[in-house]
């Protein structure tokens, strides 16, 4: 599942909060990280290399978390440890801020995940009306989903968020007291959140319903 639906209003705002100092002093201060990797990798020129690290935190991240050595290249010139690590910093700081720090991230967030966000608020709505089928529904996505899903559930307001790692996981879990209440506990790589550790079901929905637009089609296209 990527969130790859056509969304111009989105990306005019992606454009203006990446084009500020904010986000142009980080890639000005590592340069000399981007010429190293760039003439390692051979990547010199290609914009989707130069224009943010994720490509490269995508390269060494898969590598290291199966064990695997760094990249090296037919001259025997590696990518060193020391530098990867600046990878990943860097990839940490940029997915914190383009879905979660940012002017207008949450605009940003709701118009690009709105989609599913609305999927998942029909999911929960089914459980509350006995309607749904299944004891469990499961998604996959790549880090850009991740990433959106744990921004608009608010994951990011206590502490930065992170790049979402290989395995990365939200659980939502419904659970029904004794006395028939629903309620709603998500956990977060395994560790339950403690602002949504036991939040009313309709109050779960309302949070999901709050990160959907209104008319969303009409507000990607800017009419």
């Amino acid at each position: 599942m990527v969130p790859s639906y056509r969304c111009p209003a989105a990306n005019d705002i992606r454009n203006a909060y990446q084009s500020v100092s904010a986000w142009t002093d980080h890639l000005h201060a590592n340069q000399d990280l981007q010429d190293r990797l760039d003439a390692t990798l051979g990547t010199a020129g290609l914009s989707s290399w130069s224009s943010w690290y994720d490509h490269f935190f995508d390269a060494f991240a898969s590598r290291t978390c199966h064990g695997h050595p760094l990249p090296c290249n037919t001259t025997g010139s590696c990518v060193s440890q020391a530098d990867a690590d600046r990878v990943f910093a860097l990839g940490d700081f940029e997915y914190n801020y383009i879905w979660n720090a940012a002017v207008n991230s949450t605009t940003y967030v709701r118009l690009t995940f709105g989609v599913f966000f609305s999927e998942l608020a029909r999911n929960f709505r089914a459980f509350q009306t006995n309607a749904e089928t299944y004891k469990l529904r499961f998604y996959v996505g790549h880090d850009g989903t991740m990433i959106r899903l744990a921004a608009g559930l608010g994951l990011g307001r206590d502490r930065p968020l992170r790049w979402p790692a290989l395995g990365s996981e939200i659980v939502m879990e419904v659970w029904r007291t004794r006395d028939g209440a629903d309620f709603v506990r998500v956990l977060h790589e395994g560790t339950a959140v403690s602002a949504l550790a036991w939040v009313p079901l309709s109050q779960f929905i309302s949070l999901l319903d709050s990160q959907v637009p209104e008319n969303i089609y009409q507000a990607c296209m800017g009419s």
